[in-house]
């Protein structure tokens, strides 16, 4: 049996992260949890799975395993409340090396879609955000704008992945069930018109290019190949411009950041004015900091995500490398935390990089 085989390989390759799972309790002693009465993560794990039933597509099921291994990192415990904020962001990140060890090692597995399981992860939420007890035509019209140029296989199965996340569960709260059915149904026919009649570029002067990534995941590397027709805007290179004579490190402890912060938007104020197009280059990894740079950018500038999936592999062996810069890993985690993945009511043009 294919789901079977993957929890059997997961378990046993990755019996850190499932123990984890076991022991992460929705609820705390005897407060529980009443969007989650089954108890642990794994427990809802497994209701998830069921409530696929005999589902064989390899990225739903992948995803399905894998959408809440985000939950023991962040679990915090406020009074009788258990909260998992930043869960979707720190499960995506925390899943790059597992999802590309199972298509590696599994041969029924091996067609999974590593950019879809990704991203069904970081945004199995996105649908409860819409479930109002009347789902208004605005509603609908704001999901459609965030999804819009995503493949529609893509959102199909995120509907799905939605759905079976809300039965595979018990709860005092009632059934969201009827209301993500309708919902998809009214965001629908809008998604699968933009599937069968692509949306046309817009005539653009100029182009932005935000990179999203956590440390060490490779964006400054990608910037090197826009240098010559992109000016590349940096907080970090601003930081060692200002003390040449030392580390990063000490010069993060030295520098005014306020004063930093101000500098950077006037820069790329000033390259709004001279029309130039612009890479930054940062970690951009939530929304709202996102935003409080891209909203300075006319229409005419044509605005680009590229999104940095590097396993965590990698990112270690980079931490210990580099000698010019380094973030300890729980600033790493942090940011992990904080990684929300770019929609196209933000953006023109989505790239997701799997290194």
């Amino acid at each position: 049996m294919k789901r079977r085989r993957l929890e059997e390989y997961f378990i046993d390759n990755y019996t850190e992260i499932f123990s984890r799972m076991k022991d992460c309790d929705h609820g705390n002693g005897n407060s529980l949890n009443p969007y989650h009465l089954e108890g642990s993560v794994w427990n809802h794990t497994q209701m998830v799975l069921d409530a696929l039933g005999a589902e064989t597509n390899s990225t739903l099921l992948l995803a399905a395993l894998l959408h809440d291994v985000g939950k023991p990192f962040v679990r915090v415990v406020e009074g009788d409340r258990v909260w998992f904020s930043g869960h979707t962001g720190r499960g995506t990140m925390e899943t790059i090396d597992i999802v590309k060890n199972v298509k590696a090692n599994l041969d029924d597995f091996s067609d999974a879609n590593t950019v879809y399981v990704l991203n069904l992860i970081s945004l199995h939420h996105l649908f409860f955000n819409y479930l109002l007890s009347e789902i208004t035509e605005g509603a609908v019209r704001k999901l459609y704008e965030k999804l819009k140029r995503f493949d529609y296989a893509f959102v199909y199965l995120l509907h799905k992945l939605c759905l079976a996340d809300r039965r595979g569960r018990l709860t005092t709260t009632g059934s969201d069930c009827g209301r993500i059915v309708r919902l998809f149904s009214l965001v629908n026919p809008l998604l699968y018109s933009a599937y069968q009649n692509p949306l046309k570029d817009r005539e653009y002067t100029n182009e932005v290019i935000f990179n999203v990534g956590i440390p060490y995941s490779g964006k400054s590397y990608g910037s090197a190949g826009y240098r010559e027709n992109y000016t590349v805007i940096s907080r970090d290179n601003l930081i060692t411009e200002k003390f040449k004579q030392c580390t990063y490190n000490e010069a993060w402890e030295l520098v005014d950041h306020d004063s930093l912060n101000t500098e950077l938007l006037d820069n790329l104020r000033k390259a709004v004015r001279n029309r130039e197009n612009v890479v930054i280059d940062m970690t951009n990894l939530s929304r709202k900091s996102r935003n409080t740079k891209r909203c300075m950018f006319p229409p005419s500038y044509k605005k680009t995500a590229n999104v940095y999936y590097t396993g965590l592999s990698i990112v270690r062996s980079r931490v210990g490398k580099r000698t010019d810069k380094y973030v300890s890993w729980s600033v790493v985690e942090r940011m992990m935390n904080s990684y929300s993945t770019p929609l196209y009511d933000e953006f023109d043009e989505i790239n997701f990089i799997v290194q």
